[in-house]
Order: C-alpha cells, then sequence, then structure tokens
C-alpha cells in the first residue's frame, strides 16, 4: 500500500464524474489510465487464475466462481488483445510492470504506484523538478519503510549516491534495491514513456467498458449505500480499521478483489476493486467448511508463523517489528504474513492517524472459533 501527495498533482487535470456524500468524493466512473496500467500489470500476476483455483474458500463450486468472473474474463481478453502490441513498443517499461515485492503493503509494481501517485494528470507534462519531487518522494517512501529509526525522520534524497546510501543501510532483497535503483537513473524516461503508453492504452479500456459496466454499478450502489469505509468493513472480522470520513474512492476493474490506499494532501483516497466486498461477505460467511478448517490448520502448522501468532497476540505490529523479533528478513515476514492473512488469522490494521504504517494482530474471534470448530469434531 503506497501512500502520497496526490492532489497537489490534479491542478488542471479534467474532473471527472463524481458524487458527493458527507465528505466523501466517489467517482461514478474509473480512472482510464489507472486501469490501463492495471490491465498491463495483470498478465504478470495470477489473481485471476489464484482467486478460481481456491473457489472453496468463498463457498462456491469452480463452475460457480469462472461463471461470476465471466464478464471480466472477456474484458481482459479482449484489452489485452488490443493493449499488448501497444506496450510490445516500450520494452524498456516491462520491469516497471511485475510485482515488486518490497512488503505486504508495497506489492503493486512500480508502474501501478507511480500512476497512482500521479492520478488522472499523469498524460500531462511535467518538467525535471516535478518527476525529481515525485520519484523521490516516492523511494523515500519505501526506504523509510524498511527503516530501523523509531521516529519519523524523513529520508532525504538529491543524488544517486544518497539512494545507494540509504539502501545499503536497510535490509531489502538485492533485486528490489535494483528496481529501486534502475528507477532513479531513468527516471525522466519512465515517466515519460509510462505516461506515452497509458493514454494511448486507455481509450481502449474506456472502449470495451460496457462489458464491465453492470458489475461496476453494482459495486457503485454498495458503495453509494454506506455513509463511510468504517461502515462498509465493520462487518469482517479480519480487517480493522479507523478511517476518516474525508475520502476520495474510485471504483476498479483490474484490481478486482483488492484494496489500495494513497494519502492526499487532505484526505486519502482508495482504491476498491469493484468485486471487494463481495468476496469478502462470501469468505466471511463460509470461514468454517472443512476446507478452509484444514486451509487454517496448515497456516498455523509452521513454527514461524506460531512464533508470529503468540507475538502478534499480545501486540499489534508491523512487518520490520516482527523481523526484528523473530531474527528473518522482511521478505520472509512478508510471506508468512500473506498466509496467515490467507486464512484471516491475523487482522490487518488500518488507521489514517498513522498512514505510514500497516499493523497486524491476532484475530482473536476467528481463533477462537477455530478452536471451538475443532472441539465440534468430537462434541457435536
Amino acid at each position: 500500500m503506497f501512500f502520497n501527495w496526490l492532489l497537489s498533482l490534479l491542478k488542471g487535470a479534467k474532473a471527472p464524474e463524481t458524487r458527493l456524500f458527507l465528505k466523501n468524493i466517489l467517482h461514478k466512473s474509473p480512472n482510464w489510465l489507472f486501469e490501463a496500467a492495471a490491465c498491463i500489470a495483470s498478465q504478470y500476476n495470477n489473481d485471476l487464475e489464484s482467486i478460481i483455483e481456491n473457489h472453496n474458500r468463498f463457498g462456491m463450486t469452480l463452475e460457480e466462481m469462472t461463471e461470476t468472473l465471466r464478464k471480466y474474463s472477456r474484458y481482459r481478453e479482449k484489452v489485452l488483445s488490443e493493449i499488448m502490441p501497444i506496450y510490445k513498443e516500450y520494452p524498456g517499461l516491462e520491469k516497471y510492470f511485475i510485482d515488486a515485492k518490497f512488503n505486504p503493503e508495497m506489492n503493486n509494481p512500480i508502474a501501478i504506484s507511480i500512476t497512482m501517485y500521479f492520478g488522472e494528470s499523469l498524460s500531462y507534462t511535467f518538467d525535471q523538478t516535478e518527476v525529481d519531487e515525485i520519484i523521490n518522494d516516492f523511494i523515500s517512501d519505501i526506504i523509510n519503510e524498511f527503516s530501523d529509526q523509531k521516529d519519523n525522520v524523513l529520508t532525504e534524497i538529491k543524488n544517486i549516491n544518497d539512494v545507494m546510501n540509504h539502501l545499503n543501510k536497510i535490509d531489502m532483497e538485492d533485486a528490489s534495491k535494483m528496481q529501486l535503483v534502475n528507477l532513479y537513473y531513468n527516471r525522466y524516461d519512465f515517466i515519460k514513456e509510462l505516461a506515452s503508453l497509458l493514454a494511448r492504452c486507455a481509450p481502449i479500456c474506456e472502449k470495451h467498458y460496457s462489458i464491465m459496466k453492470e458489475d461496476f454499478d453494482k459495486a457503485l450502489k454498495l458503495l453509494n449505500k454506506a455513509n463511510n469505509l468504517n461502515e462498509l468493513f465493520s462487518s469482517y472480522s479480519f480487517i480493522n480499521v479507523n478511517l476518516s470520513d474525508n475520502f476520495e474512492i474510485y471504483p476498479n476493474i483490474f484490481c478486482f478483489n483488492g484494496m489500495s490506499m494513497i494519502e492526499g494532501k487532505d484526505h486519502f483516497i482508495a482504491y476498491i476493486g469493484i468485486y471487494f466486498f463481495d468476496y469478502m461477505e462470501r469468505k466471511t460467511k463460509n470461514r468454517f467448511n472443512d476446507n478452509q478448517i484444514v486451509g487454517d490448520l496448515k497456516a498455523l502448522g509452521d513454527g514461524t508463523r506460531l512464533k508470529m501468532i503468540h507475538l502478534l497476540a499480545k501486540n499489534k505490529m508491523y512487518v520490520q517489528e516482527l523481523a526484528g523479533a523473530l531474527e528473518l528478513t522482511p521478505a520472509t515476514i512478508s510471506h508468512h504474513i500473506n498466509v496467515l492473512l490467507s486464512s484471516e488469522l491475523i487482522i490487518i490494521t488500518l488507521d489514517t492517524d498513522n498512514p505510514k504504517k500497516i499493523y497486524y494482530k491476532a484475530n482473536e474471534d476467528k481463533i477462537t472459533s477455530l478452536g471451538e470448530t475443532i472441539k465440534s469434531l468430537i462434541n457435536p
């Protein structure tokens, strides 16, 4: 999850159709630049295949899950068939569309994060000073996430030597460090090419929108009913939120089962997948079928993850704290967190009062319920 100052970059951009409710702004149409970037990135991840493969977690048969994603699959296929020939004209961008596994909160490809950074103004011409500011802030945010400093001292970047010096002080995989170094070296060409690519691809996403409009409108209807995001999340035990009422919300298509947030100058911006809440509800209702119980026990059946549960039962912690406590790399901790999150054995804590850190804690309700379910197997 990547936080940034988006609003200052939107000056002069054409305002999309929106609905204002309370202090929240709900966009009634997608951010097409973001959709184009997410579509390209989708070819490098297995989100679609993974959610179909894990249909049992949602209480659905393979056929039922495939049917719910039929329109999305058709839309993705049509859009990719037209976008890919254009994308191949930009070979230097490929490394920025592959998932950057910095940590569980920042695992979007760099191209996605930067597109969120610019918002709908990415097609505008930026001078080198503006590009420097944005890329420096982006790299600084990532380095600060890996820093051992307990205070909020900001990482200052003025040149490539600063980038290298800061990266040498943190525990990050070499491949991830190399991505950031390449980004800094090639920042001007990267922004220029990314803006050119997405400006050409966004109209293609919009052209085929009729395929997804019904599902998009359904997501809008759900969001329209809620007064704020806290209300929407209140029904789900595996995510604990304390979010302000001051939000700008983009429902999105290609990140259909996820949610990302960024920090604006005076409010927050959320990108919410159109199937996100539907899948959360299905998963909540299907928490204790046999397949889910087996998956939960497998998640607990690892010494490191069991130690993490012990720690998170006492205090909420973020990735670097867990890595330090268990003397493991953040990348290893990230892997185990993803497994525990998948089984809802830990809770994500989101708080706009402290947006730079994503904390985790043990999901006491889920663990207690799991224990009661196991007990009921011998005492029905």
